[in-house]
């Protein structure tokens, strides 16, 4: 029989008060406790995201990208890409893929 160990971490959370009262009547409706109700909501959302996602994990797809990197010309560096990472995951990149993409527009001429 397989066992889950369940480690419990305090967590708090503000809610207004529709939320609070949603929050209840799920826990009620679903005869479980609110941190389930939220803790179903959180695997639920990452499962969506992991869904609208997966194509871009399937090994057709990592080989594709790997072929066209590899080909002569390929106008993004891998550094340029993690550049390109780095500032959407601070926000907005649009800068950063401007200026990547006007450098090679300056360079192909």
């Amino acid at each position: 029989m397989h066992e889950t160990i369940v480690r419990r971490v305090p967590l708090n959370v503000r809610l207004t008060d529709d939320g609070h009262r949603l929050l209840g009547d799920l826990a009620a409706s679903l005869g479980v406790s609110k941190s389930a109700v939220i803790e179903m909501a959180i695997r639920e959302k990452a499962r969506r995201e992991y869904d609208e996602d997966s194509w871009a994990y399937t090994a057709e797809m990592r080989a594709g990208i790997a072929h066209a990197r590899a080909q002569p010309g390929y106008p993004v560096t891998p550094a340029e890409m993690e550049e390109i990472a780095a500032a959407a995951e601070t926000g907005d990149a649009s800068t950063v893929i401007e200026r990547i993409i006007a450098k090679y527009r300056d360079h192909s001429g």
